[in-house]
């Protein structure tokens, strides 16, 4: 059974070291806090706390209260199908730990805060009866489950609850604030644990701590997690060098096959790496943090000690204080000594001892979990899972294909090289086991023999199977996983097969260039920035027109875009387009037998074969999805289409007379079904929204839109490639969303400046953790009014104060352009870019006014400014743009 604490934290972001410091010497599982006073506006990541899953309920329309369960990543848990209303703050999980005695076989622990102002009958009753249904459901679908419902309950009459559920028990007997016992365990399983152990409280708080250990724990008796890694030190990296000098590679070079040359390379180099670099295993285990110290262990020992003797008496809060001010001293002291430096002589370790601080990343992963799955059956479960997503893909056969006779080497050794050289040496490989440090430190070495198969491999129109398989690491898509939808497929594969692909992405991304139109994910000079421009110029200049039109947008979702593109349909894409022969024959083997297994809890999945999709995670399988996508097209030319990788915005302006009649817009959402049916996609359309523009005092009403055999809802507000795009086009939507989530990470700064860093490195996070948030394609509400513009620099100039403290003028100390003026310098830059003929909106540039009025003017480089008859059209981008570009000569 897991060992629980109960505590009023009365502000837990305040708390938060103290209560890891609780977690962690006291071995707890669960952690029960009522009045955590979370919030929206926090962000998540400051929140959680390492080796645990948060789940919480804030209170919403005031200050204080709210409820926040920490469970142990150890521990499968699962929040409950139950409705609570609004105004109470309670929440209730299944849990699932590892062992549990047999006539528990199941779970359940709720956690409620009944605040002290509520007093009145009616909320009282209200809440008992949402207990007494709650445990009645529970207890109807699991008679045998095992019951923790614990909380602050102040003055709440807990007997009708004991008196319906009389299997139930309240076992917290001494008082919990001042002379009154306020926080309460109500459970059925109270034979299985010992009597509540009345402790300090956590910091400040008003409310002492309840541990309620177990009879038999739930933790391993001291079995930690083993993981395989090899340690390299100088010495056994110079012995592996020598070994690459002196190593024959003769073998390699004359194996017949492509699929031989790889397996004697790498079992060559696997035998250099297990002898040199041998395999090594260690315990994996969660380490304190950076600033605990022994003189800070002991006295937080002397306080516990204090409290348990004399209670909360002044001695103990000398103690309690004393705990407060070695660990503010301690954490600032760290810094200056250890971590300030790191900022230029490290940049990469500064910055992971920044994201640990705020909590963006987690030393210690926790297991991948899958409700009612067993922990040895949940790899196999997960790679069931993400394979429901492929298609069967056609048969295409390239047969008889005459490959060229005269080899076409792919690559030359300098190349190969540059290549090596420039790895990423954190990230892993794949399944062949070759890790990135090896090839990046010995490129010198192995870039002939690695030449060698890549153009073996490419002239023969053959990929080797061990750079086709792929190792899934599934990445929780929520804070908290529960079931197998919550976790995303992430690919790792041959380090070596995707240097391979950069090689053949520099062939073939000159041919496929003419294939692609009105594509903006991956291409050169395209971004979602350019996309957003593009559809938000073209809906303005649509509707600045006398007569009144609409314009219907239809931003259609589909579904697992990447993983069912058809195979045959793709090569017989590729081989109509006219692509080499080799290069054709090259990709159909690169798509075809590659198979995946998933990694989880050390433990892999069988293998499985992947029958559609192109591999994500690989360098050219994007590509391979553009030209697929490209055989997308209208019905309309007068339809504008804009596309971003699986994102698709269709649009069109029709005549506000003619709005309830045409049918157009279905006939291109029509169009669009029939592509996706013949191409083996899904189109999602109670996933995808229709968006109607327009500026009548009495706008007509189209008909529907249908989608994938599904109504189109139709919404005043969608996100289109991460920006908020409101039906009156206006920016207010968006910039409360930047400027919301902008704020929330101000904290981070709070915390950081609590924690000693001086401002200079604190203007360091600001500009690349918050400023980038409120700059998101900023160039699109260049026009933004003097209210927007004011609202977004509030963030900044309250992110100064926090930095450099309540100064007068804290911008006069720092060297910060306001964000206008970046936003002017950035249109500016992306408006000069245009001016080149490739770029993606170099059609949107008006002409310079020579060409325009055709006579030699003074001021040959201006342009024409557009032609605008409403304000609105004079807030877009093309015409701020042209106006700076204008006035910068």
């Amino acid at each position: 059974m897991p060992g629980i604490l109960l505590t009023n934290a009365r502000s837990l972001l305040h708390k938060l070291d103290e209560f890891c410091l609780t977690l962690s010497l006291n071995k707890i599982d669960i952690a029960a806090v009522t009045e955590s006073w979370f919030s929206d506006d926090l962000p998540e990541e400051v929140t959680s706390v390492d080796g645990y899953n948060l789940y919480r309920k804030d209170r919403r329309n005031r200050r204080g209260g709210g409820i926040a369960l920490y469970i142990s990543n150890d521990i499968k848990a699962k929040l409950v199908d139950i409705a609570v209303p609004d105004n109470l703050e309670c929440i209730w999980t299944q849990l699932q730990p590892q062992r549990t005695p047999r006539a528990v076989p199941v779970l359940y622990m709720g956690v409620l805060y009944h605040p002290p102002w509520a007093n009145e009958k009616l909320l009282q009753d209200e809440t008992i009866q949402h207990l007494i249904h709650t445990l009645d459901t529970i207890r109807r679908k699991h008679p045998l489950a095992g019951i923790i419902l614990c909380g602050d309950f102040n003055n709440l009459p807990i007997q009708p609850l004991l008196s319906s559920h009389p299997e139930l028990k309240q076992v917290v007997t001494g008082a919990t604030r001042a002379n009154s016992t306020l926080d309460l365990i109500i459970t059925n399983v109270h034979h299985q644990y010992h009597v509540p152990d009345i402790t300090a409280p956590l910091g400040s708080s008003d409310h002492n701590c309840i541990l309620w250990k177990p009879k038999v724990s739930n933790q391993h008796s001291g079995l930690l997690p083993r993981i395989k890694h090899r340690l390299v030190t100088q010495d056994r990296k110079e012995a592996l060098g020598l070994c690459m000098c002196i190593t024959d590679w003769s073998a390699v070079y004359n194996a017949v096959s492509v699929e031989d040359k790889v397996a004697t390379f790498n079992r060559i180099l696997q035998t250099m790496l297990d002898v040199c670099v041998p395999l090594r295993t260690s315990k994996s285990r969660n380490v304190d943090k950076h600033w605990m110290t022994d003189k800070i262990m002991a006295a937080i020992k002397k306080r516990q000690s204090a409290y348990k003797k004399h209670g909360k008496t002044e001695k103990w809060k000398k103690l309690r204080n004393w705990v407060q001010t070695l660990i503010r001293k301690q954490k600032s002291s760290h810094y200056d000594r250890c971590i300030g430096m790191l900022k230029k002589e490290n940049p990469r370790e500064w910055w992971n001892f920044v994201n640990n601080e705020l909590g963006r990343t987690q030393k210690s992963k926790g297991k991948v979990t899958v409700s009612n799955v067993p922990d040895d059956r949940v790899a196999d479960a997960l790679n069931d899972f993400f394979v429901e997503a492929w298609s069967d893909s056609r048969a295409y056969s390239l047969f008889p294909l005459q490959l060229p006779s005269n080899s076409d080497d792919l690559c030359s050794i300098g190349q190969v090289k540059a290549i090596l050289r420039s790895l990423n040496t954190r990230k892993s490989g794949g399944p062949d086991g070759i890790p990135n440090w090896v090839l990046s430190v010995y490129h010198e070495d192995l870039a002939p023999v690695v030449t060698h198969l890549i153009n073996s491999s490419y002239n023969s129109g053959y990929m080797p199977s061990v750079w086709k398989m792929a190792n899934v690491c599934p990445i929780p898509k929520t804070s908290v996983a529960a079931s197998k939808k919550d976790w995303r497929p992430i690919s790792l594969i041959s380090t070596l097969g995707k240097v391979q692909e950069r090689l053949v992405l520099n062939r073939f991304l000159p041919i496929m260039k003419p294939w692609i139109r009105d594509q903006y994910a991956y291409m050169p000079k395209a971004s979602t920035t350019v996309a957003l421009l593009k559809v938000y110029q073209s809906w303005l200049q649509s509707l600045d027109t006398k007569k009144t039109s609409m314009v219907r947008v239809l931003l259609a979702d589909m579904s697992k875009a990447f993983d069912r593109v058809d195979h045959g349909i793709l090569l017989q894409h590729l081989d109509a387009r006219g692509t080499p022969p080799r290069m054709l024959a090259w990709i159909s083997s690169y798509l075809s037998s590659r198979t995946q297994r998933v990694v989880a809890n050390n433990q892999y999945s069988s293998w499985r074969v992947v029958t559609s999709g192109v591999p994500q995670g690989g360098v050219l399988s994007p590509y391979l999805f553009l030209v697929y996508m490209s055989t997308r097209t209208t019905k309309y030319e007068t339809t504008d289409n804009t596309g971003y990788a699986d994102d698709i915005g269709l649009s069109r302006t029709i005549p506000c007379d003619a709005v309830e009649t045409d049918d157009t817009m279905q006939q291109e959402a029509s169009q669009l079904d029939s592509w996706a049916a013949d191409k083996n996609m899904i189109m999602n359309g109670d996933k995808s929204y229709e968006l109607r523009l327009c500026f009548s005092k009495h706008p007509p009403e189209p008909p529907p839109l249908t989608l994938g055999g599904k109504v189109v809802p139709v919404v005043d507000c969608a996100t289109y490639l991460g920006f908020k795009v409101h039906s009156n086009l206006r920016w207010d939507s968006h910039i409360t969303h930047v400027t919301t989530k902008g704020s929330k990470r101000l904290h981070f700064l709070r915390l950081l400046a609590k924690g000693g860093m001086p401002p200079e490195d604190l203007l360091t996070v600001y500009t690349t953790l918050v400023r980038p948030v409120l700059e998101y394609a900023h160039v699109v509400f260049i026009g933004c009014t003097e209210s927007q513009r004011n609202t977004l620099e509030r963030v900044q100039k309250r992110a100064l104060r926090i930095i450099y403290g309540h100064s007068s003028n804290p911008a006069s100390l720092a060297p910060l352009p306001t964000l206008q003026s970046r936003r002017e310098n950035a249109a500016r830059s992306l408006y000069t870019q245009m001016l080149a003929s490739d770029h993606p909106l170099h059609f949107m540039v008006p002409d310079d006014r020579e060409v325009a009025t055709g006579r030699t003017l003074r001021n040959s480089s201006h342009r024409t400014l557009p032609k605008c008859r409403t304000e609105r059209l004079k807030r877009s981008f093309l015409y701020r743009a042209t106006v700076l570009h204008n006035n910068s000569f």
